[in-house]
């Protein structure tokens, strides 16, 4: 799926599985009651010490609740200290009272595992180390892994964790967010059916998995504009919940009998492409098509057309060849080269893959037009 083609077709009236069809049919959108439940794990961080502190959403110091093996769960106000001790998790509480144990749970009130007044707690070094990571729901799983601290989210995927989602602005219509939504809750249902030894996680919370903000999204605002509602309202139209409230049934993508990979991006040239093109096998839903959407005027996508500039050492080091005066791109039927072939000074032609050309000149995109000499 194009975010911004989902956009464009939002504008024009579509609805978030007309959406989806286009962009993944033969898979379909089915409400399931598959992990509808469940907790996803989501790698946080992984440092040597961390200090957490938890505030209500008054802004009064919050309750952090700490919980090491066996050890009776007890309850502090102020922060607590993680460190690492012989191969173990050490939590100093603000009474100077330490737990150690190989994994400790730290939990906060207005939570599932922990009722109460809303609060969040705040993890250091987070969202893919760029900085502070408020969260609101859930728990926090803290392990060793590689003599560091691995702290991971565990909180309910189909609404918990969508909530924290920051992979399409609020601001969007209602009907591409719904399309995110359930193309996020896809991606993450395929990762929930293994534990990632590297980070005792299903997921990560940056973009090599989906980008995760936590409260930071679920609480957006601008002025008097709560933007972050708009997002969390289109992630429970996707939803059934019980008399309580919890997840029964949601949205997501299904093919022959398994969740969808649904894979998505920003935006393209105006064709998407086939599965083997990008990566190596072919999957019946993700094949090339056109997508004018994606560059027409509703979509405002920033990159509908753009320019870089090529160096010559970059064009020396895709065709081999020095002085290239010129370069013609043959282009396949998804509107990316199939080939380029590059002219010397000489006269010399030296012919190249797409595939070779990306991998050794970077560009934003896949989808190349034409090459202007200066």
């Amino acid at each position: 799926m194009s975010q911004y083609g989902a956009r464009a077709m939002a504008a024009g009236g579509f609805t978030a599985a007309q959406i989806l069809n286009y962009y993944y049919r033969p898979a379909v959108v089915s409400d399931s009651s598959h992990r509808a439940a469940e907790n996803i794990k989501v790698h946080l961080t992984s440092v040597t010490s961390a200090t957490l502190g938890a505030r209500t959403l008054s802004g009064t110091t919050g309750w952090l609740r700490v919980h090491a093996g066996d050890t009776p769960l007890t309850s502090n106000t102020g922060t607590v200290t993680l460190s690492v001790s012989g191969g173990k998790v050490v939590a100093t509480l603000p009474t100077g009272i330490k737990k150690t144990a190989s994994r400790i749970d730290v939990e906060w009130p207005g939570t599932t595992p922990f009722p109460g007044a809303p609060t969040t707690v705040r993890v250091p070094k987070a969202n893919g180390a760029a900085g502070t990571l408020e969260l609101r729901h859930g728990k926090l799983t803290v392990t060793v892994i590689g003599g560091k601290l691995n702290i991971v989210n565990e909180l309910r995927m189909t609404d918990e964790y969508l909530y924290g989602l920051a992979e399409m602005p609020s601001s969007w219509p209602a009907a591409a967010l719904q399309s995110q939504a359930i193309a996020s809750r896809s991606y993450a249902l395929r990762n929930m059916s293994g534990v990632k030894t590297a980070c005792d996680c299903n997921v990560w919370d940056e973009v090599k998995s989906q980008k995760f903000t936590g409260w930071g999204k679920e609480n957006e605002r601008s002025g008097s504009t709560h933007w972050g509602s708009r997002w969390t309202a289109a992630v429970d139209a996707t939803i059934s919940r019980n008399a309580v409230g919890t997840p029964v049934r949601a949205k997501s993508l299904w093919y022959g009998g398994v969740v969808a990979d649904a894979t998505y991006y920003s935006a393209n040239g105006g064709h998407t492409r086939n599965s083997q093109d990008v990566w190596v096998s072919a999957v019946p839903y993700l094949t090339a098509r056109p997508d004018p959407y994606s560059l027409s005027a509703s979509a405002h996508n920033p990159n509908a057309a753009w320019t870089a500039t090529v160096t010559q050492a970059q064009l020396t080091k895709a065709f081999g060849v020095k002085d290239i005066v010129r370069v013609s791109i043959e282009q396949g039927t998804d509107l990316t080269p199939v080939s380029l072939t590059a002219v010397t000074a000489t006269g010399k032609t030296v012919t190249i893959t797409g595939k070779a050309f990306r991998a050794a000149v970077p560009l934003k995109a896949a989808w190349l037009r034409e090459f202007v000499p200066r």
